[in-house]
């Protein structure tokens, strides 16, 4: 019996749950291969990034930045009406911030404040981005260098 989108998603999110992150990053990224036209993508694409982005601060090594940033970006362009894809833009605010990207944080998060504004439905996800964006505007101001310099 073949199994749907959705199945491999609660399969994932348990996989994620139990721990077991290098399986639910191959579920995920399964479902964005196998089916393309599902509604479940942009939630297995925030899934992906939120993963690489836990796995990244586990390990305490260098985040992989460059494979977190397109698994967001992917999210964002493909599915920008979805709250997958607000969930991917905190992210992708988040790692701005984790590389002090300041300029580049404040930016992303202004958009997405300015975006979503009215949305009162994920206070949660938006409060999440001001504190963010406080932060950037905080750390820029303390002359805290990007990473890259």
């Amino acid at each position: 019996m073949a199994v749907t989108p959705e199945e491999m998603l609660q399969q994932g999110d348990s996989a994620w749950k139990a721990g077991n992150y290098e399986e639910a990053l191959s579920i995920f990224s399964k479902i964005t291969v196998q089916y393309s036209e599902s509604t479940t993508i942009p939630i297995a694409l925030e899934g992906m990034g939120r993963i690489l982005l836990f796995n990244s601060h586990r390990n305490q090594g260098i985040p992989e930045f460059g494979k977190i940033d397109k698994v967001l970006e992917d999210c964002i362009k493909n599915y920008p009406a979805t709250f997958p894809a607000l969930r991917c833009r905190y992210l992708k605010v988040y790692t701005l911030t984790q590389q002090n990207q300041w300029d580049n944080a404040i930016e992303e998060a202004s958009k997405v404040l300015s975006t979503y504004s009215g949305d009162s439905q994920h206070q949660d996800v938006l409060q999440n981005v001001l504190m963010l964006l406080d932060f950037a505007i905080y750390r820029k101001a303390d002359g805290i260098k990007p990473l890259n310099h």
